[in-house]
C-alpha cells in the first residue's frame, strides 16, 4: 500500500464516505480559475440523498463568502506582484476580534516550539470536538471549529520569526491537524487560493510536511493555474504516489493541450489501478468499497477509488482532462 493518504475530506481521522459526484458543486462562475487552453467547464449542480458531507460543502461555501459574518479579516500587504508573492501566506493577516486567552510559544532544545495554554489555545481538545461535531452532522460547527483554530495560530506565530511546531508535542500537533482539515474543506467548495494559503502556512511551521500537505497543495496550484509553483512543489511529492503521475498528466494537458506519452504509460503501467479508475464511468462509495477502505491492507483499486473521491471536484471543474484519458485507453 502507497503511505498514509495525504489528504482526506474535513478531517484526517475521516475518510470518504459518499461519491463528491452526488454533491452540489455551489462555487459561482466567477470563482472558477479560467485555464489557458480549455476554460472553465460547465457544473451541473447535482442534489443528494445519503451524502453526509453535503452540509460540509453547502455551509463552507457559505463561510467563504461572507467572511464578515464570521469574524474573518483577511487583508494582503503590498509587496512584490510576482505570484509568489501573491499566493505567500506571509503576506497575509488573519485577525479575530473576539477576545480570548493568549497562548504561548515555547521554546525547546531542539530548536522548535511547542503550543501551550488552555481553552481557545487547547487544540488537542478542539480537533477532538470538531470530529465529535462532524460525526454527530454538525457541520457548519465541524468547519467553523477548525476554521477559527487555524485563525488563533496564525495571530500567536510572530512575523519577525521562523517558527518551527514540534510535532512531537500533542497540543502543537494537534494544531497541525487543525491547518490541514481546514485546508481539505476549503479544497472541497474550490477555494483553492485560501486552501493554499493554509497549506503554505502549514509548511513554513511543519517544514518536514508531516501531514504530507505538499500533494493537496499541489493540485491547489494547478486548478490555480500557478505552474511555477507547481512546478516547484510536485518535486516534495514522492514519485511513488500515483496523484503525482496524475498531477504531471494534468499539467502538461494544461500547458499543451495533450498528455504526454512517457507520463500516459507510466500511468497504465505502474499504476494500473488508478488508470482504471480515472478512466471508468461510475466510482461508487458502496458498501464494498467502504469495507475494503477501511480494512487494515485496503487494495490498490479501492485506493485508486479514494485518490478519485478526494479530486472529484477538480475533474467536475475541468473534465476534458478525464475524457481525454478515456480517449487514450480506448485507444489502447
Amino acid at each position: 500500500r502507497e503511505p498514509n493518504p495525504r489528504f482526506e475530506l474535513g478531517t484526517p481521522s475521516l475518510r470518504v464516505k459518499c461519491s463528491t459526484a452526488e454533491l452540489i458543486r455551489p462555487a459561482s462562475p466567477g470563482s472558477i480559475p479560467e485555464l489557458p487552453h480549455h476554460g472553465t467547464a460547465n457544473i451541473r449542480k447535482k442534489f443528494f440523498s445519503r451524502n453526509i458531507f453535503a452540509k460540509i460543502i453547502a455551509f463552507l461555501t457559505i463561510f467563504a463568502r461572507n467572511p464578515t459574518e464570521n469574524n474573518v479579516n483577511i487583508t494582503t500587504q503590498s509587496g512584490n506582484p510576482s505570484s509568489a508573492a501573491r499566493f505567500s501566506f506571509r503576506k497575509r493577516r488573519f485577525k479575530n476580534r473576539d477576545a480570548m486567552q493568549k497562548g504561548l510559544l515555547s521554546p525547546t532544545p531542539d530548536q522548535t516550539f511547542e503550543i501551550a495554554g488552555e481553552g481557545p489555545y487547547n487544540f488537542i481538545k478542539i480537533l477532538s470536538y470538531s470530529r465529535e461535531l462532524q460525526e454527530k452532522g454538525d457541520f457548519k460547527g465541524a468547519c467553523e471549529e477548525r476554521y477559527r483554530a487555524f485563525q488563533r495560530l496564525a495571530e500567536l506565530l510572530p512575523e519577525d520569526q521562523e517558527i518551527n511546531l514540534e510535532w512531537n508535542h500533542p497540543n502543537s500537533r494537534a494544531a497541525l491537524e487543525l491547518v490541514h482539515a481546514s485546508a481539505v474543506d476549503h479544497f472541497l467548495i474550490n477555494d483553492f487560493e485560501m486552501s493554499a494559503a493554509l497549506l503554505e502556512l502549514l509548511l513554513d511551521i511543519d517544514p518536514e510536511d508531516h501531514l504530507e500537505g505538499s500533494e493537496l497543495l499541489a493540485f491547489d496550484y494547478l486548478a490555480m493555474d500557478e505552474q511555477e509553483l507547481f512546478d516547484e512543489v510536485i518535486n516534495d511529492v514522492s514519485d511513488k504516489r500515483a496523484s503525482r503521475t496524475v498531477m504531471l498528466l494534468w499539467s502538461a494537458y494544461h500547458r499543451d493541450g495533450k498528455l504526454p506519452e512517457g507520463e500516459l504509460k507510466r500511468f497504465k503501467e505502474h499504476f494500473a489501478p488508478y488508470f482504471t479508475e480515472f478512466t471508468a464511468t461510475e466510482h461508487p462509495a458502496d458498501a464494498a468499497y467502504l469495507r475494503d477502505i477501511e480494512s487494515e491492507r485496503p487494495t490498490s483499486a479501492a485506493q485508486a477509488r479514494e485518490l478519485w473521491l478526494q479530486t472529484e471536484n477538480l475533474w467536475e471543474l475541468w473534465p476534458c482532462f478525464i475524457e481525454e484519458l478515456r480517449a487514450s485507453a480506448s485507444r489502447s
